[in-house]
């Protein structure tokens, strides 16, 4: 395998598992998207937090589901939108790469302003905010298609509820501990996903304005980049937005992507065992404590 670059958060670029490395202790920043060269195409590989590949984990989805043919059909779809997390994921990482490219590219025009500021704004870069939307959008149909996969499984597939909400306050049938990794992961990452979701699919981009991109330095001339997104998603107005907590969008937007497909290879194993009516019952029971 030969390592083209890494892409860690805030857009920071490494040629080597090296210097990947040295960047994670020196800054913090973890590595997100490792591409490896080939001779036709590049290989890119979104990296989960511990460091595999979450491609792995979406190809398997579709291998998981032949153990049970009733949701076979509904992990396609599944796989779908998760392959569609993936690939707004990487793009968002790589829209960040550019941004600091640019950046560095402009700073060394002769004549460019020098600037002591430790925080620069640079404006007319829109790509990681659009990339982001996408993913919003992308994640927010996983965790549905998830829920999906699950009422066909252990809740017998007629009257489905179209949405998770909903599915969850409706389980009756499914295991214990999925049901509560679902509702767990529903609460911590699933509802206010789909506050950033409604609010830019219905009300506002996320964004400062103008694109506006904040560049961090680093050390020296080392910049990172910080497409900032609002703390309050959930008031859907930029006149109500706040950015104090300092989100940042790929960050988050990779959080996000660990977060959904790590569910969805869970949800669909655990879905894939056909429910026998002993796991039924006891399902039943647990649930309604």
């Amino acid at each position: 395998m030969t390592v083209t670059r890494l892409i860690h958060e805030h857009g920071i670029r490494a040629s080597s598992l090296s210097e990947s490395a040295l960047i994670l202790r020196s800054y913090g920043l973890r590595p997100v998207l490792c591409i490896e060269s080939r001779p036709t195409e590049d290989l890119e590989l979104l990296q989960s937090k511990d460091a595999t590949p979450l491609e792995l984990q979406v190809s398997a989805l579709s291998a998981a589901a032949t153990a049970n043919v009733a949701i076979l059909f509904k992990t396609f779809a599944l796989a779908y939108d998760a392959g569609a997390v993936l690939y707004h994921c990487r793009n968002l990482a790589k829209a960040y790469s550019a941004v600091v490219a640019r950046f560095e590219q402009i700073r060394q025009i002769a004549g460019y302003p020098a600037s002591e500021s430790e925080f620069v704004q640079f404006g007319y870069q829109p790509e990681p905010y659009y990339e982001l939307d996408a993913l919003l959008s992308a994640s927010r149909r996983v965790y549905d298609k998830i829920a999906h996969c699950v009422w066909e499984a252990f809740e017998g597939g007629g009257g489905m509820p179209n949405n998770i909400a909903d599915v969850l306050l409706r389980l009756r049938s499914c295991p214990l501990p999925l049901a509560e990794r679902l509702r767990n992961s529903w609460t911590c990452f699933g509802e206010r996903l789909k506050d950033f979701r409604d609010c830019t699919q219905h009300f506002a981009s996320t964004d400062l304005g103008f694109g506006n991109i904040t560049m961090k330095r680093l050390d020296g001339e080392i910049w990172a980049a910080w497409a900032r997104i609002p703390d309050n998603p959930e008031v859907k107005s930029k006149k109500k937005f706040t950015y104090t907590l300092g989100h940042d969008a790929l960050t988050y937007g990779w959080e996000v992507s660990n977060e959904v497909i790590s569910l969805a290879t869970e949800a669909v194993a655990a879905s894939s065992v056909s429910a026998t009516p002993a796991t039924r019952s006891e399902g039943a029971t647990a649930n309604k404590i």
